[in-house]
């Protein structure tokens, strides 16, 4: 199996939030669905594989009390 260049993805990888609805509809729902959990107060929120931070940044307007740490190994997809 062929490893993945994600840093030369990264640079297109959020065109398909910008233009895709059904992904649009993907990350509203999962921010509706997060919204409704119930965190400790202050508790870190780790984003694992975050790529460029889409899922991220839809946590941190979830929990805006909470801090959210951004984890991606992949140099292009932080840099985006």
């Amino acid at each position: 199996m062929q490893a993945t260049d994600w840093s030369s993805y990264a640079a297109v990888y959020d065109m398909i939030q910008a233009y895709n609805p059904a992904y649009q509809d993907l990350v509203a729902r999962f921010e509706a669905e997060v919204r409704g959990w119930s965190l400790p107060s202050g508790r870190p929120i780790v984003d694992v594989g975050a790529g460029t931070g889409v899922f991220s940044l839809g946590w941190a307007r979830a929990f805006p009390d909470h801090p959210v740490v951004h984890v991606e190994p992949d140099p292009g997809m932080n840099a985006v």
